[in-house]
């Protein structure tokens, strides 16, 4: 009788462990839903932030006139709907390449690369954190019910050997 007690006690203790771990991943699965909710929403801002942007290219070009000549851009006075209000000459006059920004210019062009690269970095790194919490989402509850004995133990202390 007393040793059917104690297997009785410690059966009920096992399954009060497991409830409690149970407890455990609910929450981990639950927070982990909600982080990968707000990278995904986050990912979507700064995709807008890319897909919409509008790169302001300084009125002095990016390549001198007789550069952008060379190099066939100008043939028949194609690029000139560009700028309709002004003759060829004008255009000529103006369109001297990098060498001719001011550090105006220089500031406004580098920082406008910036924010894109950096909105492209945000984007891939919250898209990184959304991949990477529904696969745990999914593999460690995976784990923790269909794993073997002690699986749930492992799931909930992130012990996983899923290398």
């Amino acid at each position: 009788m007393l040793y059917a007690d104690k297997e009785d006690l410690k059966t009920q203790l096992a399954k009060d462990l497991c409830g409690v771990r149970e407890k455990e991943m609910a929450l981990y699965a639950r927070n982990l839903t909600m982080v990968g909710t707000h990278s995904a929403l986050l990912a979507g801002f700064a995709f807008t932030i890319l897909s919409q942007y509008k790169f302001k290219e300084p009125m002095e070009g990016y390549l001198a006139y007789e550069t952008e000549e060379a190099l066939g851009m100008w043939k028949n006075n194609r690029a000139l709907f560009m700028f309709p209000q002004h003759s060829e000459s004008q255009v000529r006059s103006f369109k001297m390449g990098f060498s001719a920004w001011t550090w105006n210019t220089w500031f406004q062009q580098i920082f406008q690369i910036l924010h894109l690269l950096f909105t492209a970095l945000g984007m891939t790194l919250n898209l990184w954190t959304l991949y990477t919490s529904v696969i745990t989402n999914i593999l460690g509850v995976h784990l923790a019910l269909r794993g073997p004995e002690g699986s749930i133990d492992k799931a909930v202390r992130h012990d996983c050997d899923c290398h």
